[in-house]
């Protein structure tokens, strides 16, 4: 499937804005606090991403947008498959190991993207959005050690 940078970069965005919401859901049932607590986190860290992903798009020049961008993925079939494994006696290593492997799965179709880029400016724009996802699994990984120690 081939699409515009921007159509690409906007699937990850709203994919990061479902998980948002999928995880709020999740921590509103959970019957853990500490479980609860740590799926808020995680949400709020894909609210974030969403946001910054935003803050891309608007940045990028609306040229470099149009340029053709090689993504697949299936958004529907990576959410459901978050949402089948949430359920309301999770436990904490649980959440993470969701939370890891989605972000993993994420990574990799943005890397991907970015190894496919024809454009050096777009396979950089790509590469920094990675590296800002990056960041943000390795704050999750590192806050939620602490909040286990808690």
């Amino acid at each position: 499937m081939s699409n515009s940078a921007e159509q690409f970069l906007r699937r990850v965005r709203d994919f990061h804005r479902d998980l948002q919401r999928l995880y709020a859901g999740a921590a509103a049932i959970v019957e853990q606090p500490r479980v609860a607590m740590l799926l808020d986190y995680v949400g709020d860290g894909h609210r974030d991403m969403g946001t910054i992903i935003s803050r891309n798009l608007r940045s990028v020049s609306p040229g470099l947008l149009e340029k053709e961008c090689c993504g697949e993925f299936d958004l529907a079939a990576l959410s459901s498959g978050v949402s089948e494994c949430l359920h309301t006696a999770m436990s904490f290593d649980e959440v993470m190991s969701i939370a890891l492997r989605t972000d993993r799965q994420l990574h990799a179709v943005i890397e991907s993207a970015a190894d496919n880029g024809e454009d050096p400016r777009l396979k950089a724009v790509l590469r920094q959005v990675l590296q800002q996802s990056r960041e943000m699994r390795n704050r999750l990984s590192f806050n939620a050690g602490q909040l286990r120690d808690f």
